[in-house]
């Protein structure tokens, strides 16, 4: 036994043993004198999980067809008269303590793998869920049935179109993912910066020089009496100013205009995804909609800008207090001695400087002005205006185009996809009621705590390695396992063999009753396979006479 292929593989897959049982065949064919007691005490090769012995049908009774049930009677008669068996504990022996023994560790190992496959059950029936809601129901054949369903898509197109705008929350709109600004935010953010260059320190006569001012002046006088500077000179001054400021304002229209448009059109492939050829006519409309919304803004924020530019006018109270003088106010005189001289200026440097002062402070007074009311009339007739005007005209060209109902139609792909997600969501409620179904269950089996403890152990610790691998994967390492071989729990010196002495080891030994005291745990890939010590059999290939699977 101790050089058992079986048991030196079990020590690499296995090295806490808590998937490994030993089973022991043929004892009834092993040479005279001689028996399996001290392998079925663990007195030879330990196992945490202890061994079974069993008693096989002979090749003469399978070619006789000899049914299971007289088998089993048979083995336990003969474990029963057995001069060395019988006096063993019972629950070493026979196949129905098999098959015991390993319906308690399923069970012991589906316990503490419980909660993980029904988290991933419950985690995949919302995926299927959510991928389903995505798909919508069956496609309906009838006429009146595919227009009522246009009619409710048109609808969510809308209503998910007006909520992306106004910042709702619809549980429609994922964009857990998306990190931009995005829907009114985004449009709010556009009108935020308009005009932002023109304001802060601009100045508005940073290009103009004293010498261009008062040639303006000198221009304007004409053949009138000189000293008397005439309003044209304002006029002819910031004109050229308020030009500057029809551009971004029709920027941002378009701008605005235009992703509105990459809006819709990103609900529209979401909300119309199962009917590509729909989404087209649907954006058809929405475009023609919206381009009728931004040639009304158009002209009401050209009617702004040049009511400013063809009408100078402003009851801004800084303005009329600062700049509404005839003559500018004197600088209080300086009456300390020794001080220099005033520089002579011109005779109409003092009107130079307050047309400066003056057309500054304008300019910023309008800019105020027109930031307010330019994103207002944008806000009012395109941003609202679409949101007010798309639903009436979607509903009016479906009416008035009933061919559009009729191109209703989905791709096979996305048929196929639904019947394959409703059979995978059916299979996964019937497995999830087997494992709610009886909930009681455990409490009628004797379960090895310490047992169930290591098992969850070698969870975590599997799960470990794997991170661990696909990290080094990642980063064109592989995994070496420390020392090149498993740690062998239990087991002593180099040579991989069980200590004796080691309490898990000890613990391997069956008690006289195994109900009581044999908690037990293993797996099929875990399990051993020896022939009886004597045997007159030779060793032969799995699933031959006298090995055990």
């Amino acid at each position: 036994m101790t050089t058992s292929d079986a048991l030196q593989l079990s020590r690499e897959i296995d090295p806490k043993g808590i998937r490994t049982v030993g089973v022991i065949t043929k004892i009834d064919i092993m040479d005279s004198g001689t028996n399996a007691r001290r392998m079925l005490m663990g007195q030879e090769v330990p196992l945490r999980l202890g061994y079974v012995g069993v008693k096989n049908r002979n090749q003469q009774a399978i070619i006789d067809k000899q049914s299971v049930k007289v088998a089993l009677k048979e083995e336990r008669e003969y474990f029963e008269n057995h001069p060395i068996y019988s006096s063993l504990n019972q629950n070493l022996l026979g196949t129905d303590v098999l098959t015991q023994k390993c319906t308690k560790i399923m069970f012991t190992h589906i316990k503490s793998h419980l909660p993980d496959i029904m988290r991933e059950i419950k985690d995949k029936m919302n995926q299927i869920t959510d991928r389903l809601k995505d798909l919508g129901p069956p496609m309906p054949s009838m006429p009146k049935e595919k227009a009522h369903l246009l009619y409710n898509m048109v609808t969510e197109f809308c209503n998910l179109f007006k909520s992306t705008i106004s910042g709702k929350y619809d549980a429609r709109r994922d964009r857990s993912t998306v990190k931009e600004i995005y829907g009114g935010a985004r449009i709010k953010m556009l009108l935020e910066n308009l005009y932002r260059e023109f304001t802060g320190k601009y100045q508005a006569t940073s290009d103009l020089t004293d010498l261009d001012i008062e040639k303006a002046i000198i221009m304007h006088e004409g053949d009138s009496l000189p000293g008397f500077p005439s309003v044209d000179v304002f006029v002819y001054l910031i004109t050229p100013e308020l030009k500057k400021l029809t551009d971004p304002a029709l920027d941002l229209l378009a701008e605005c205009h235009l992703y509105i448009e990459q809006l819709a059109d990103e609900i529209a492939q979401k909300v119309f995804s199962r009917f590509p050829a729909v989404v087209s006519d649907i954006m058809e409309i929405v475009s023609r909609c919206l381009l009728q919304q931004k040639e009304k803004t158009g002209k009401v924020v050209e009617a702004i800008i040049e009511s400013e530019q063809g009408y100078l006018f402003t009851n801004d109270k800084e303005y009329m207090e600062k700049c509404t003088d005839i003559v500018p106010a004197e600088e209080p005189v300086n009456k300390e001695a020794n001080q220099p001289p005033p520089k002579r200026t011109s005779r109409n440097q003092a009107y130079v400087d307050e047309i400066r002062k003056r057309l500054d402070m304008y300019f910023k007074i309008i800019v105020r002005g027109i930031r307010d009311s330019v994103p207002k009339a944008i806000g009012f007739f395109l941003v609202n205006g679409i949101q007010e005007h798309i639903q009436y005209d979607l509903y009016a060209e479906i009416n008035k185009n009933e061919s559009m109902a009729e191109t209703l139609g989905e791709p096979p792909e996305v048929t196929a996809e639904r019947k394959t997600l409703n059979s995978s969501r059916e299979t996964m409620e019937k497995a999830l009621k087997v494992l709610q179904r009886d909930p009681e269950i455990t409490a009628t089996l004797d379960y090895d705590d310490e047992l169930s403890r290591d098992i969850k152990e070698s969870l975590k610790e599997a799960k470990k390695k794997q991170m661990k691998a696909s990290q080094d994967q990642d980063g064109g390492r592989r995994p070496m396992p420390e020392g090149g071989r498993p740690n062998m729990s239990g087991m002593s010196g180099s040579s991989g063999m069980p200590d004796p002495n080691d309490p898990r080891a000890q613990r391997s030994r069956p008690p006289p009753d195994f109900n009581a005291s044999n908690k037990s745990n293993a797996s099929s890939q875990g399990s051993s396979s020896m022939m009886p010590k004597g045997s007159n059999l030779q060793r032969r290939p799995v699933d031959g006479p006298g090995v055990f699977k």
